[in-house]
């Protein structure tokens, strides 16, 4: 089904199972696809609908990377059952990619022009946004450099993209999140010239190495690596222009185990109000991630529920965190003051992985692709042998999660620093 600019070109359908979907565009960290199959959202995009007293705002839902709106059937079924008027439609689609898969900016022009679309139809005079993973992040940019602001009432994200960390829990790194931009100004100080797409392919190119089954990188991981999308991830020009700064101090790789950003940023807008969902069981995104600087308008809830190896995707039909997305919506919502987070210290923890963190970051780009852009000697994985010595695909992203697949493969690089060392 192709879905086009317009409003009401879209219809919704029956998604398909998770059994039918390629395995592999589900373990991306950005996939926004549902786990339920039987859900049927009777009123998505439809015409007649209008907002009422009860339920003022319509409901714009804002699907993940490679993702598509068909695929939220059980929060789009939660929104309309509940009395919404629920709008949806794919974006950032590229020639030869997935949908989600554009720049931040040019897929939140896109979501922007559909909000527009919506309050014109129903003469409301803001919408509801709910976003999911990389979703989240398209709608960050949208009320943060577009003026939507101004458009939109309550935000409430799953497992959603505020801040450019990359979870992961494996080995020398365990529950860890990695600030992306600082891996691009990191590799920068090794090779001044180094790009964006460079850090990225230098990233591949480890996991390549170590982190993928015999050295074979998936189709799906190449494309989604070398997407405008994963550019945006690793770029710290874009992160200081969408905050106002950064959310790590220069050479911070590596957070460990504390939840928390090194520094307040500009995350949130003063007159939305927000409730940020992640689980606990997601590898994708983590609290450093998902969740916004406390301020009055910021209800950062963890969820306990979804314990799955898939929780990134499974999040969004569990029934808690359906629940806690209505009452977010139907809160008052009166806007924030001062915001109230405290900036987190580092620990000696942490300080010791960053320095570690940098030296793999620096084998993994020497022995991947140098800075003039010329492929460098990658260390080779031995066949199955290769998972002796702690690089087992125990110690990888589960399937679903694969963190480290939209980009870094970090941990894989540490793997073939292991392996080198023995």
């Amino acid at each position: 089904m192709t879905v086009s600019g317009s409003l009401f070109t879209a219809r919704f359908r029956r998604p398909r199972s998770l059994a039918r979907r390629s395995f592999a565009a589900a373990a991306f960290a950005g996939a926004a696809f549902a786990a339920s199959s039987s859900a049927h959202a009777g009123g998505v995009n439809d015409p007649n609908c209008r907002p009422t007293a009860l339920r003022p705002y319509p409901a714009v839902v804002v699907h993940g990377q490679a993702g598509n709106f068909e695929g939220m059937g059980a929060i789009l079924n939660t929104l309309s059952g509940a009395g919404y008027c629920v709008y949806a439609r794919n974006y950032g689609h590229v020639p030869g990619g997935a949908n989600g898969q554009d720049h931040l900016s040019t897929s939140a022009g896109q979501i922007g022009a559909f909000v527009d679309e919506v309050l014109q139809r129903t003469g409301a005079p803001r919408v509801d946004v709910i976003g999911h993973s990389a979703g989240t992040g398209v709608l960050d940019n949208y009320v943060l450099k577009k003026g939507g602001a101004a458009k939109v009432h309550r935000f409430v994200s799953f497992g959603g993209l505020h801040h450019p960390y990359a979870h992961f829990g494996a080995g020398k790194f365990l529950d860890a999140g990695l600030f992306l931009p600082n891996v691009t100004l990191t590799a920068r100080k090794i090779y001044p010239g180094f790009s964006v797409q460079q850090v990225v392919t230098a990233a591949v190119n480890a996991y390549a190495a170590a982190g993928s089954p015999l050295g074979i990188i998936p189709p799906e991981l190449v494309a989604t690596a070398e997407s405008n999308f994963t550019s945006d991830l690793f770029d710290p020009a874009y992160w200081k222009d969408l905050h106002g700064s950064l959310s790590e101090n220069d050479g911070t790789l590596v957070t460990i185990g504390s939840g928390k950003r090194s520094l307040p940023t500009n995350d949130s807008a003063p007159n939305v109000c927000y409730t940020n969902i992640v689980a606990i069981a997601d590898l994708v995104t983590g609290v450093e991630a998902g969740f916004q600087d406390e301020a009055s308008n910021v209800d950062n809830y963890l969820l306990l529920s979804a314990l799955t190896q898939n929780a990134h995707v499974d999040m969004i039909s569990d029934p808690i965190a359906l629940a806690k997305m209505v009452s977010g919506l139907s809160a008052p919502c009166s806007g924030r003051g001062v915001k109230t987070a405290a900036p987190a210290a580092p620990s000696e923890t942490q300080v010791a992985k960053n320095k570690e963190a940098v030296e793999v970051l620096t084998h993994a780009i020497e022995n991947g692709e140098g800075g003039d852009g010329t492929n460098g000697g990658a260390p080779e994985a031995s066949g199955a042998g290769a998972d002796a010595g702690g690089c087992s695909a125990s110690h990888q992203s589960p399937t679903g999660t694969g963190a480290l697949g939209i980009g870094l493969g970090l941990v894989a690089a540490a793997c073939v620093r292991r392996r080198r060392a023995r």
